[in-house]
């Protein structure tokens, strides 16, 4: 499971928290941050992901560099069409 805390929100534009995981051997690694930013761009929505404040020689950022295209995209899935994608974690894209 990972934990956090939220440290900044301005609502509806930002969000940001705390990403700390305690799963795989990575309980004892600096927390990192997470910013959601909301801004508008020709009348649409853009949406800014930074996750950020690594610790040098961090062991989570090689962990969660294909994580968030995975949720993002199902972000986008779940947006345009109304259905989720299966969890990339379980490997089973092909099973749907």
């Amino acid at each position: 499971m990972d934990t956090g805390k939220v440290l900044e929100y301005d609502l509806p534009r930002r969000l940001s928290y705390s990403f700390h995981p305690e799963h795989d051997g990575l309980e004892n690694e600096r927390p990192s941050r997470v910013t959601f930013n909301l801004g508008e761009i020709n009348r649409q929505v853009k949406l800014t992901v930074t996750h950020h404040d690594f610790a040098e020689g961090s062991k989570v950022l090689p962990k969660i560099r294909t994580g968030w295209q995975s949720v993002l995209s199902n972000l986008k899935s779940l947006i345009e069409t109304g259905k989720e994608l299966p969890p990339f974690w379980t490997g089973d894209y092909d099973k749907k």
